[in-house]
């Protein structure tokens, strides 16, 4: 899967695709709280006052309105959504959060993968 490193908040379909999806999940509590990650490109700098355009809605309206179609998602999923959630949160230890969940409910990481994959699917339909 080749997704870029950041998205916009306009580029975000409703329903996501599956790499948007993995991208917003580990965002989710700063979306939530109105903020967007930066792209890593961002240099901070905002130029001149000239040309100032006005928007219809605040800078935080598109952040909330992102995490709650994927809350919502997620919620749709139940213990599954839950579960990708969890894994994808923190995607630098995801083999050990599989590994984790597998060994708390019991379960080959087969079928904690199989599981994501098959929620992913419908969570992106």
């Amino acid at each position: 899967m080749n997704s870029p490193d950041w998205y916009s908040p306009d580029s975000i379909k409703s329903p996501p695709t599956v790499a948007q999806l993995l991208w917003v999940i580990p965002h989710l509590p700063a979306m939530k709280q109105g903020w967007w990650p930066p792209s890593h490109k961002e240099t901070g700098y905002s130029g001149s006052n000239k040309g100032i355009t006005i928007k219809a809605e605040a800078k935080f309206v598109k952040p909330c309105i992102v995490a709650a179609d994927v809350e919502r998602l997620i919620e749709r999923e139940r213990t599954d959504g839950i579960l990708l959630e969890f894994v994808y949160s923190n995607p630098q230890n995801y083999n050990e959060n599989v590994q984790h969940v597998a060994h708390a409910l019991t379960v080959p990481t087969d079928e904690i993968f199989q599981r994501m994959r098959n929620t992913l699917e419908r969570m992106t339909e």
